[in-house]
């Protein structure tokens, strides 16, 4: 096998059509030598678009046919609130559905009330973390959801287990005489009690279960 004349006396340089070798040096003419100039920097990948201004909001997100509570959970956590429990689902003890009827009852008098940290104290650290105060958190509620405060009527559905966590439906009827109805995820805390993580409200086609 012919060596390449260009070849620096290694025996192993790979010239391509241009004259470089893959040990980075370059035929002159004569003879390789190692470029005077650096070579052109790689062309740089173009920036990714930006992303919706939808996806960018935190917070109050309104889509159609229904109000949601972004509360920064994954998109598992939202689908688990939205999809409809199989009827395998595993039933709630008497005694956390309750408590977890009593934390909803206790938030939605408070939010009619207009005690801003009731309200907020009933929330996950989650959300408390997200909103920062008690009086962002209730703004975000009366702003984007009249709904949940002072409504006519509430009745509960059963609630259902949702691994570790329970999900709750709520029928509520608005001061203008609109069906409504609020699903919620509460999350088990270390001292027993419950806490909401989560609430996604939709227009309610009226049926109701206690």
């Amino acid at each position: 096998m012919t060596l390449d004349p260009r070849c620096c006396g290694s025996g192993t340089c790979i010239v391509d059509p241009a004259g470089r070798c893959w040990c980075g040096q370059q035929w002159d003419g004569e003879k390789m030598c190692n470029p005077t100039s650096a070579a052109p920097a790689a062309p740089t990948a173009p920036a990714p678009p930006a992303p919706p201004a939808a996806e960018m909001r935190q917070g109050l997100h309104i889509g159609v046919g229904r109000r949601w509570l972004s509360l920064g959970f994954v998109v598992a956590a939202l689908s688990a609130l939205t999809m409809p429990l199989t009827a395998s689902a595993a039933a709630v003890a008497e005694r956390d559905a309750r408590a977890v009827r009593a934390v909803i009852e206790a938030q939605l008098q408070a939010f009619t009330s207009g005690d801003a940290q009731s309200a907020f104290s009933y929330a996950s650290a989650a959300i408390r973390t997200q909103f920062g105060t008690a009086a962002n958190f209730m703004s975000m509620v009366q702003a984007g959801y009249p709904m949940l405060v002072q409504p006519a009527v509430s009745s509960f559905f059963v609630p259902e287990r949702a691994g570790g966590d329970v999900v709750q439906r709520v029928q509520l009827r608005d001061r203008a005489g609109v069906l409504w109805r609020a699903t919620y995820q509460l999350q088990p805390q270390a001292d027993a009690t419950w806490r909401i993580n989560g609430c996604v409200v939709v227009p309610d086609s009226g049926k109701s279960s206690t």
